[in-house]
C-alpha cells in the first residue's frame, strides 16, 4: 500500500487506524473536522502523538483545496462516525455530503474505498429486506452503506460491534466504569452502546488495514466469536451492579462474517485501556 487517506482520523477507531498505517510505513493524509490551529485538548494530544511522523499530514475537512491531495493515495477510509454510538449522530446531512464527495472522487480516480460501519446497520439492513422501515443510528449507517454500494467504485464495508481500548469515547460503559473507579465514585451508568459483543480497537484497526489491501468488495461484519463477551468485560471491571440496560440489543446479521481472528484477549485489552486512562487522567477528569 503506497499511502492512505483517513477521513475521521481523530475519531476513536480512525486514530488507531492511522497508527497502524504509520507502523506499516504507509504515508497518511488525515482529515477530520478540527481546525489544525484550534483542536480540542484530546485531539491536540492525538496530533502530538502521530504528527511527528514524516509520512503524516493533517487537513481539516473544511479545506476544499486539500481534497485534491486525495488523488495521490491508493485507498480512502471513511471513519468519520462513531459506530458504537446509539444516541443520535449530529450533522447527518453534512456527513452524507462528505461521504458522497469522497465516493465520487474515489470512483473518478480509481481509488479503493473502505467504509467503517456499525453492527446496528445489519439490523436495519435485515428489516429493510423485510420491507420494514428502520430508525435510529442503525438506519443512518445503513444509508451510508447503500450510498457506498451503489457508487460503482471499488468499495468494501466493515461492520463492527462495540469497540474498547485507549481513547474510547466517554459515553461508553467500559470508559465510565474505569473512570468511576479512578475517581472512587458510586454511580449507575446507563448503557448507550451495543451490548452483545465487543472487540479491542487495535484488532479493528488491523482488520481495516487488511480491507484496504485486499480486492474483495461488499459488506462484512467482524466479531469476537465469543458469546456475551461485552458482559464479561463489565464483570471484570466489577460493574455488573453499576449499569442500567434499558433494553437488550440483539443484532440481526444480514451480511457475511469476515474471517478475522482477534489477537487481544479481553483482559489484555482492558489492562491497556486502564493504563492509558491513568496516564491521561488529567484529560479525562479535567
Amino acid at each position: 500500500m503506497r499511502g492512505a487517506v483517513v477521513i475521521g482520523a481523530l475519531t476513536f477507531i480512525g486514530y488507531h487506524l492511522v497508527q497502524k498505517l504509520l507502523t506499516e510505513e504507509a504515508e497518511v493524509l488525515a482529515f477530520d473536522t478540527d481546525d489544525l490551529f484550534r483542536p480540542s485538548e484530546m485531539n491536540e494530544e492525538k496530533l502530538l502523538l502521530i504528527g511527528r511522523h514524516a509520512g503524516f499530514a493533517y487537513r481539516s475537512l473544511e479545506e476544499r483545496e486539500a481534497w485534491k491531495e486525495m488523488r495521490e493515495f491508493n485507498v480512502v477510509y471513511f471513519c468519520l462516525c462513531e459506530p458504537n454510538q446509539y444516541t443520535e449522530i449530529l450533522n447527518q446531512k453534512t456527513v452524507h455530503s462528505y461521504l458522497q464527495r469522497t465516493l465520487s472522487l474515489c470512483k473518478k480516480h480509481g481509488k479503493r474505498f473502505v467504509l467503517l460501519s456499525s453492527a446496528s446497520a445489519a439490523t436495519a439492513r435485515f428489516y429493510d429486506e423485510k420491507g420494514v422501515e428502520g430508525t435510529g443510528n442503525g438506519s443512518f449507517f445503513y444509508e451510508m452503506e447503500k450510498l457506498a454500494e451503489t457508487s460503482g467504485g471499488d468499495c468494501a464495508i466493515l461492520q463492527v460491534p462495540a469497540v474498547y481500548g485507549p481513547w474510547q469515547p466517554d459515553f461508553m460503559t467500559y470508559h465510565q466504569l474505569i473512570l468511576t473507579e479512578m475517581m472512587q465514585r458510586d454511580v449507575n451508568i446507563e448503557v448507550k452502546e451495543n451490548n452483545e459483543d465487543i472487540l479491542y480497537v487495535t484488532d479493528v484497526a488491523e482488520c481495516l488495514y487488511e480491507f484496504g489491501k485486499k480486492k474483495q468488495t461488499g459488506a462484512y461484519y467482524i466479531g469476537s466469536g465469543e458469546t456475551g463477551l461485552w458482559h464479561k468485560g463489565v464483570a471484570l471491571l466489577n460493574g455488573s451492579n453499576k449499569i442500567v440496560i434499558r433494553g437488550k440489543q440483539i443484532e440481526k446479521k444480514s451480511v457475511p462474517r469476515y474471517p478475522f481472528q482477534p489477537k487481544y484477549s479481553l483482559k489484555e485489552g482492558l489492562q491497556q485501556q486502564m493504563l492509558h486512562m491513568k496516564k491521561y487522567q488529567a484529560l479525562y477528569i479535567g
